[in-house]
């Protein structure tokens, strides 16, 4: 009975994708010099709600208009809390095919543009596809960041990035 037990554990074990933890820091500079990090990412361990395992937590409301701020928000209602935000957002990690959206709300202090985002290169290379879509003031412009590590926002208050994912490791 062991045996026939230890076969159908080792047989599920291969079965199963491996199972990956990936966090990827997107850090937000406005034109006044105002910088915070925000990191997505999937990992075993996350819920769609708050993981405080992964230092997921619900932030204050957005402040006025005139103040510099990032977050990933939930319009979906996901979260434990829904339409709440977050500066970290890992979702679970369930399948080596999975596409996980992030949506992203950002304002520069007093409108002051332009936004630079940046992020590592090297981060992003874990998945197999990570596309960021920003508004350009004539609709949205697609950026492939595992190509490209840093973009330029003139317009806009939301953007989303997608990841595909994560690329499959070979021992």
């Amino acid at each position: 009975m062991v045996a026939v037990f230890s076969i159908a554990v080792w047989l599920l074990g291969l079965s199963s994708p491996k199972q990956a933890s990936i966090a990827v820091p997107v850090q937000f500079t406005d034109a006044y010099g105002h910088t915070h990090t925000l990191t997505l990412g999937v990992d075993p361990r996350a819920t769609y709600g708050f993981d405080a395992g992964l230092d997921e937590m619900p932030v204050p409301p957005v402040p006025t208009a005139a103040a510099f701020d990032v977050r990933f928000i939930d319009p979906d209602g996901r979260k434990q809390y829904p339409y709440e935000s977050a500066y970290r957002d890992f979702r679970p990690y369930l399948i080596p095919s999975q596409r996980d959206t992030f949506l992203i709300r950002f304002q520069p202090a007093a409108s002051y543009y332009p936004m630079t985002v940046t992020w590592s290169r090297d981060a992003t290379r874990e998945f197999e596809q990570v596309t960021m879509i920003v508004p350009d003031g004539q609709g949205e412009r697609i950026v492939d960041m595992i190509k490209d590590h840093r973009v330029q926002l003139f317009v806009g208050s939301q953007m989303q990035i997608i990841t595909r994912g994560p690329r499959q490791k070979t021992e």
